[in-house]
């Protein structure tokens, strides 16, 4: 398959018609090599390497990650006579799905993909979209298995960001969860490190039972600091990555993500060969991980452990 980049600034996509099919890819990576880029393009020579006969695989980078260096990029792509488009983030699939005129999509989501907007319907759509979609559900699944693991725990605080809360309404959609299998969960904000610092030295803190740490930015950023409080304080916290876990929190219930890229690929190469995108499922994880450590102060219930996948 011929790599043709479509940077901004370092050649003219007006001057490039490409003799064979074109399948876009809109980046938004700011460093010469794009690792979303690099991961879809091994996955389908690996995967699908008959696409090189009639392909060629163009990266159109953004040349801000704001919708407006996205729309460009995307408009690049159409002028280029692209035959696929394939966006990789939320954003760049939300604004693709605006501007693509009836180009075929394929996309990689951590948002709803029919709160925005990409796709119509999961199973078929009348939109020419079709892709993986990330977006984690799994905060009642977490909070019945922190019940399970420590039976005594009544108060759990819940750590996000604004953009969390603003998108899934925790007070009350996780209020209601918790509240059925006899938990009480109180929201609490931090948007960088220091207002996490100032957070978890707060002596109102130390009445909470537990912590729920759901996969926001904030719970990335202070991953280390966050950890090393909870050990501090001598609370337990539930995670949602695995890593999180091996650099020593005590429990995670995680979605594996691994699949997403040769789903794109195999999605594409379905495009690629003529099926309608919109009578393509959408992809979502079907394998999950229960990960936890047994010495992470609190004894954990021996029938969790024994569910457990990985135990450190």
């Amino acid at each position: 398959m011929t790599l043709v980049l479509l940077a901004a600034g370092l050649r003219s996509d007006a001057s490039h018609k490409p003799p064979r099919g074109l399948i876009a890819f809109i980046g938004t990576g700011v460093t010469t090599r794009d690792e979303s880029f690099a991961k879809f393009e091994a996955a389908l020579r690996q995967r699908h390497p008959e696409l090189a006969r009639s392909f060629d695989l163009g990266l159109f980078r953004a040349s801000a990650g704001d919708d407006a260096g996205i729309r460009d990029a995307v408009g690049r792509a159409l002028q280029a006579h692209a035959r696929l488009l394939v966006t990789p983030t939320g954003r760049t699939s939300t604004v693709a799905a605006r501007v693509a005129k009836g180009t075929p999509l394929v996309f990689a989501t951590y948002s709803d993909p029919i709160a925005s907007g990409v796709r119509d319907a999961m199973q078929t759509s009348r939109m020419a979209t079709t892709g993986v979609a990330l977006a984690d559900q799994l905060h009642a699944k977490r909070l019945e298995i922190l019940r399970d693991a420590l039976p005594h725990l009544r108060e759990v605080a819940v750590l996000a960001d604004r953009d969390w809360v603003q998108e899934y309404d925790p007070d009350n959609r996780l209020g209601r969860m918790a509240a059925h299998i006899g938990l009480r969960t109180t929201v609490v904000l931090a948007e960088n490190i220091s207002e996490l610092e100032a957070l978890m030295t707060d002596p109102a803190t130390r009445r909470f039972d537990a912590w729920y740490i759901p996969p926001t930015y904030i719970a990335y950023l202070a991953q280390r600091q966050l950890i090393a409080h909870l050990k501090r304080l001598g609370k337990p916290g539930m995670h949602a990555t695995v890593g999180e876990v091996e650099a020593g929190a005590a429990m995670a219930y995680a979605q594996d993500s691994a699949f997403a890229y040769d789903a794109l690929a195999d999605l594409a190469a379905r495009v690629c060969q003529g099926e309608f995108a919109g009578a393509i499922p959408v992809q979502t994880p079907q394998r999950f991980t229960l990960a936890l450590r047994t010495d992470a102060g609190d004894r954990i219930a021996p029938a969790v452990v024994r569910r457990a996948d990985r135990v450190y």
